[in-house]
C-alpha cells in the first residue's frame, strides 16, 4: 500500500471512529455530518469523498463488521467445519462483542439481525435439521443483545 492509500484508509477509519463514538451515545437520527467531521478533525466535504450520507457509514460499518463473519463462512464452505473455522467465529464474536451488542442492543439498526441472519444462514442450512433455528435467529438476537 503506498503512502496516499495509506492515508486515505487512515482518514476512512477517522472517520468511522468518530461515528462509532456518536452512535454509541445516540441514534442514527440524531447524528449529523457536522459532528463526525468535527470529532474527527475533517470538513465535511471530506466525509463526502467517502460516504454518500450518515446511513452509508452506517451500512460500510456494518458490512464490514460481517466480513469477518463471512471470511469463516466461505472457508467453511469450501473445506467443512473444523476447528479453526469455529475458533475464528469465536473470536470474531468476542473482539467484534462491543459492536454486535450497540448494533443488537437498546439503540440498535432494526435490519442488523436480518443482514447478520443471512451471512451465518450457511451454517445453519448445512445441517438440515437446524433450519428452524436458523428462522427463528433474529428472534433470538433480539432477545440476546437487548440492553
Amino acid at each position: 500500500m503506498d503512502k496516499q492509500s495509506k492515508s486515505r484508509a487512515a482518514t476512512r477509519e477517522n472517520l468511522l471512529a468518530a461515528f462509532w463514538s456518536l452512535y454509541q451515545k445516540k441514534r442514527i437520527e440524531k447524528i449529523t455530518v457536522r459532528e463526525i467531521t468535527q470529532l474527527a478533525g475533517y470538513n465535511r466535504g471530506t466525509f463526502y469523498d467517502y460516504f454518500i450520507d450518515i446511513y452509508d457509514v452506517l451500512d460500510q460499518f456494518q458490512d464490514s463488521l460481517l466480513d469477518y463473519t463471512r471470511v469463516a463462512i466461505d472457508k467453511y464452505r469450501s473445506d467443512g467445519i473444523n476447528q479453526e473455522i469455529v475458533e475464528y467465529i469465536t473470536n470474531t464474536f468476542h473482539t467484534k462483542g462491543e459492536y454486535f451488542s450497540v448494533f443488537l442492543g437498546g439503540n440498535r439498526d432494526p435490519n442488523f439481525p436480518d443482514k447478520m441472519k443471512k451471512v451465518i444462514r450457511p451454517i445453519f442450512t448445512r445441517f438440515g435439521g437446524c433450519m428452524r433455528t436458523a428462522k427463528k435467529l433474529p428472534i433470538y438476537l433480539n432477545l440476546r443483545f437487548r440492553r
